[in-house]
């Protein structure tokens, strides 16, 4: 497999694959396959319907590939994709939330879109097993039947740690107060709060009771008290004061909260386990 690049009206041969087995394109395609398919994944009405396509150009958002050291960068993830390699995690959420936090900072309209790409580059680059991780899982933190408990089992690739599971719920948290606020000022004053969206242990402890208050103010916590309040006050008891992940995987982690809540939410009214007032949003 040869990778070229036009320069000078020539074309310049960068990168060279010696040996890519058939079988393992077959495999790169069901992944990408198994991607598509995840309904949570289409965020826009247009993407419901046409569908939402993964390539090689969502995974290079996230390597700063239009500097030398960026196209370096994205060979190298290119090769493990077809050669069979292995990518540090610690380093691909490291590169990925530097986009996300450069997303919002530009235009947070956009901003899930981008946080939606991480996620699905990260479960693509994992059923490919070039994800090095050092989690073993997770046990189960509660035995609830909400849509968040079942995203978080269905997907402890990642939630191998309960920090992340605390911060993920976070942000689904937080994204009841944005709702709230888009609907009551038009605005969402909240959002100042996350100081730049780059969280830790501390700031984490402080947004929830902040969250909580937020609702509570605007006369709205029947969004969160059957489900999500619960499930994230039982999430940090359980996590109790041991916290072993780094800023950037409780950044990512809360991000995905922000930015697939509604979609967590609508995916279950859609297989008719309830309704929310939020759902449809």
């Amino acid at each position: 497999m040869i990778f070229f690049e036009e320069k000078n009206a020539a074309w310049r041969i960068t990168a060279e694959i010696p040996e890519v087995l058939p079988s393992r394109i077959q495999e790169v395609y069901e992944a990408k396959r198994e991607i598509e398919k995840n309904p949570l994944l289409k965020l826009s009405k247009r993407e419901e319907a046409e569908g939402y396509y993964f390539t090689l150009k969502t995974l290079r958002q996230f390597t700063s590939s239009y500097g030398r050291i960026g196209k370096k960068k994205f060979m190298a993830y290119v090769e493990a994709v077809f050669a069979g390699g292995e990518v540090d995690e610690a380093v691909f959420i490291g590169d990925i939330v530097q986009s996300i936090l450069s997303a919002y900072k530009q235009d947070a309209a956009i901003a899930s879109f981008v946080v939606r790409n991480a996620w699905a580059t990260y479960k693509f680059l994992n059923k490919l097993n070039i994800i090095r991780r050092k989690g073993e899982g997770m046990d189960k933190l509660t035995r609830d039947t909400s849509p968040y408990s079942k995203f978080l089992e269905d997907n402890r690739d990642f939630f191998d740690k309960k920090g992340k599971a605390v911060a993920f719920l976070t942000g689904c948290y937080v994204s009841q107060v944005i709702y709230i606020q888009n609907k009551n000022l038009g605005s969402e004053p909240f959002l100042k709060k996350l100081r730049g969206l780059k969280l830790d242990y501390k700031r984490l402890q402080t947004i929830y009771p902040e969250a909580r208050n937020k609702l509570q103010q605007y006369d709205s916590l029947r969004l969160v008290i059957s489900e999500l309040d619960p499930l994230l006050a039982q999430s940090w008891v359980e996590c109790g004061g041991k916290w072993e992940i780094s800023d950037d995987e409780a950044t990512f982690a809360f991000t995905l909260g922000l930015s697939l809540s509604r979609k967590i939410r609508q995916n279950k009214s859609n297989d008719g386990q309830g309704n929310s007032e939020t759902d449809n949003l």
